[in-house]
């Protein structure tokens, strides 16, 4: 027997059906005229292999899922949004870690640079606007990092001030601040 010639002669014979068929369908006169207004809006006819069968006949509603829930940003989030003059480089438990560079630079400051250091920084903090005085005092500096403390009484824009103006001072490399409050990163 000569399958593989039976089985391409059937190949042959479904197409030309089907082109046969289509052509009976699609007149070539209304192929060549521009569709008006009215022939715009039919659907296009699907050869009968074309169509999907359907399992159930009955039409099923989609189910729609509820969106995910919007959640507020923490505090963290929003001082890390505020900071301007760096960014944030390292997130600890409860200690975000700001730098004006990709990485903290190794700086080994002595007492006496750093006692420099931590003079300017408190000046910059006193600035603030919005900020209590617990935080210029509680600062503190070593080897050019300095380490703010920022309670949960000290409002997002001073807190995001407080880092900017420590990372603008003079001799500053990284600020290290400590907010009481759960990090969601």
């Amino acid at each position: 027997m000569h399958f593989p010639l039976l089985f391409a002669a059937l190949v042959w014979a479904c197409l030309l059906t089907s082109c046969a068929t289509r052509q009976q369908d699609q007149p070539v006169e209304a192929a060549a005229v521009p569709p008006t207004g009215e022939a715009k809006q039919q659907k296009p006819k699907l050869h009968p292999a074309l169509i999907p069968i359907a399992l159930n006949s009955s039409v099923e509603e989609k189910s729609e899922t509820p969106p995910p829930p919007i959640t507020e940003p923490t505090r963290a989030e929003k001082i890390i949004r505020l900071v301007q003059n760096g960014g944030l480089i390292q997130a600890g438990r409860q200690t975000l870690v700001f730098s004006r560079y990709r990485r903290v630079p190794e700086a080994r400051a002595g007492l006496y640079e750093d006692a420099i250091i931590l003079g300017r920084l408190r000046r910059q903090l006193k600035q603030v606007r919005g900020l209590s005085g617990d935080v210029p005092g509680s600062a503190t500096v070593n080897d050019a990092r300095a380490y703010l403390v920022l309670e949960d009484g000290v409002g997002v824009e001073p807190a995001a001030g407080a880092i900017d103006a420590a990372l603008k001072t003079q001799g500053v490399s990284a600020v290290h601040a400590r907010i009481f409050a759960p990090i969601r990163l």
